[in-house]
């Protein structure tokens, strides 16, 4: 007999023990099978799944007792903000670029998140504090300003579209007299126009066939995984811009927590922290930085990855006959207005289907 519930057997007590355990089971499965929650889950919104589970954990917690009631307030708030962000951000343009699309193409985004994140707490949330200098100090300004436009940046090359070739290129009668002036580029077997035979459409110049996107990408570079897009003609800037930021922040946290480490004595997980952090926006650094310079080589020359590619194995001229001037080749990428060229806003010059030859062009014209 039990001296807890007299009168009952041990099974009995087992029972009375888990009772909650079983409530908040029970609470768990209405939470996931609720209308909204099926719903948010199957428009790619997984973060109603996870606040359902939190509330029924939270109820859990007050089941439990005396001791848990304070730890289901936190997780109850917890899943009251996750329902509030997932009904806010179900008309984003993030949430309806990943609509319907499996979860492993979202993990390249959560890993770039927390990668940022971390730099972004152990300078932000370690160093300063232990430092004293506050938020208010130019370097930690300048931290601030480069971390919020990367990340803007890195949006908009995430959920802009590269573009593709329109529908008026798809071959059909009278379609090859209407485009035929503004195809220049031709197949090296055989001199014909190219055309995509997986899209059936007469394929512009510089546009090549992505195979993640199954479609065609105007002035396609490449296709980036971390970004889960194809780099083109309308996302080239802000990739550009992306990398440029991230290395300008990494830069500035480095700069500050090295000296800082080797100067200063901190607590023992404070330092071991922002050792961690400096190693990792130093890794970033080098990784990045090469990076960056290839880009702003390329686009000074207005070559893209594919074509530099197919020079380097073809002729090691690196000469583009796009290549109309380190101007002119700035505003084909970021737009005719330079003060947004260094804010993610804007579209480049043109619609990515006809482009201007310069001079290399002019001469090989005269030379053939």
């Amino acid at each position: 007999m039990s001296a807890a519930y007299p009168g009952r057997g041990g099974a009995a007590d087992v029972a009375i023990a888990v009772e909650p355990l079983g409530r908040a089971a029970r609470r768990l499965g209405r939470a996931l099978a609720h209308p909204a929650c099926a719903e948010g889950c199957a428009a790619g919104g997984g973060v109603f799944a996870l606040a359902g589970a939190a509330r029924a954990l939270a109820e859990l917690a007050a089941d439990l007792g005396e001791a848990g009631a304070l730890l289901g307030s936190v997780v109850d708030s917890c899943a009251e903000l996750a329902l509030a962000c997932a009904a806010c951000g179900a008309t984003a343009p993030l949430a309806r670029h990943f609509q319907g699309r499996a979860l492993r193409e979202v993990m390249p985004l959560a890993l770039v998140a927390l990668i940022m994140g971390t730099i972004y707490f152990g300078y932000i949330g370690c160093c300063v504090p232990l430092l004293g200098t506050g938020l208010s100090g130019s370097a930690p300004v300048a931290f601030n300003v480069a971390i919020a436009l990367s990340a803007w940046a890195y949006h908009q090359s995430v959920v802009v579209d590269p573009g593709g070739i329109p529908e008026s290129w798809r071959e059909a009668p009278g379609v090859f007299e209407q485009v035929q002036y503004k195809l220049l580029e031709r197949k090296k077997s055989c001199e014909s126009v190219r055309f995509c035979s997986k899209e059936h459409k007469y394929k512009p110049d510089r546009s090549h066939y992505c195979r993640p996107l199954g479609r065609n990408v105007l002035r396609m570079d490449h296709y980036c995984p971390w970004v889960v897009n194809c780099i083109g003609h309308f996302n080239y800037k802000f990739f550009v811009q992306f990398l440029l930021y991230t290395v300008l922040a990494n830069g500035i946290a480095l700069y500050a927590l090295i000296p800082t480490l080797y100067v200063q004595t901190f607590p023992a997980g404070s330092t071991a922290f922002m050792f961690g952090c400096a190693g990792l926006s130093g890794l970033l650094t080098v990784l990045l930085a090469p990076f960056l310079c290839f880009h702003l080589w390329l686009l000074g020359k207005n070559l893209t990855t594919i074509e530099f590619c197919e020079q380097m194995r073809d002729s090691e001229l690196f000469a583009s006959p796009y290549d109309l001037g380190i101007l002119a080749n700035m505003q084909s990428v970021f737009g005719s207005n330079p003060l947004l060229w260094f804010l993610p806003l804007g579209c480049p010059l043109g619609d990515g289907l006809s482009w201007a030859r310069g001079p290399l062009h002019d001469a090989e014209r005269r030379h053939a």
